[in-house]
């Protein structure tokens, strides 16, 4: 395994993570890095347009250049590629916000968001992750895969599993969502907000992602029959190839 490489890679990813430019000194600190080594990572970086620095400060920062790479990624995702579409089709019919989640074990990341013509304060946005299990698309996800069991206890036992259930809870409810067919979340990852969501399976019926409709609680309550029938409609529908 290449150090080195990963060395630059985690000097990369602190930098476009960070709010603000960073000076060396406290690079090197975050990371555990010596501030030659530091350095040096900084220098190739810079070389080749990754990274940049401000003139009157010396901080450093990330350049566009990773944001370029993550948007040709996003873009050609065969998950994005598949079900933009269907997400356009969902949101016409619903007028509400609607997002398409990948799942990515502990987390899930937004691939794509369609916002409600009426104006609510989201938290998320494209490139967003978010604890798979404080999410209906987490948790409908989580619901429909084979290893769901396997992959739960790997979020248990993590630093910040970011959930209070138990075990137990968990499995029960992830064994309704089954049954049901989707999942809904209320205040759990924002306390004004529900969520509904059906899973996205791949051509080997394993669930990797989920469409979710997501706003202000009572108005999503006052159409709740409505937005599941439509995204099982659609989810139903889907099956991703690689």
């Amino acid at each position: 395994m290449d150090t080195t490489v990963i060395k630059g890679l985690r000097v990369l990813e602190h930098l476009s993570l960070a709010s603000e430019p960073i000076m060396l000194s406290h690079l090197a600190r975050d990371l555990g890095l010596q501030k030659s080594n530091a350095h040096r990572l900084l220098t190739t970086l810079k070389s080749e347009g990754y990274v940049d620095q401000e003139i009157d400060s010396g901080r450093y920062f990330a350049t566009l250049r990773t944001w370029e790479l993550g948007v040709s990624r996003l873009m050609s995702h065969p998950l994005k590629a598949q079900v933009s579409a269907s997400l356009q089709e969902v949101h016409r019919s619903l007028g509400e916000t609607v997002n398409l989640a990948m799942f990515l074990g502990k987390q899930m990341i937004y691939l794509d968001k369609i916002h409600a013509p009426r104006p609510f304060d989201f938290y998320t946005h494209v490139g967003s992750r978010v604890s798979t299990l404080r999410t209906s698309s987490g948790r409908v996800v989580l619901a429909f895969r084979s290893d769901s069991e396997a992959q739960l206890d790997d979020i248990l036992a993590s630093e910040d599993p970011a959930s209070n259930d138990s075990r137990a809870d968990i499995l029960r409810d992830l064994a309704d969502i089954r049954e049901k067919g989707y999942a809904t979340i209320e205040g759990q990852f924002v306390s004004e907000i529900k969520g509904i969501a059906t899973p996205i399976s791949d051509v080997k019926g394993e669930a990797i992602g989920a469409l979710s409709c997501s706003g202000p609680i009572l108005r999503i309550r006052s159409k709740e029959d409505r937005i599941i029938s439509t995204l099982k409609s659609v989810s139903d529908k889907i099956r991703i190839s690689a």
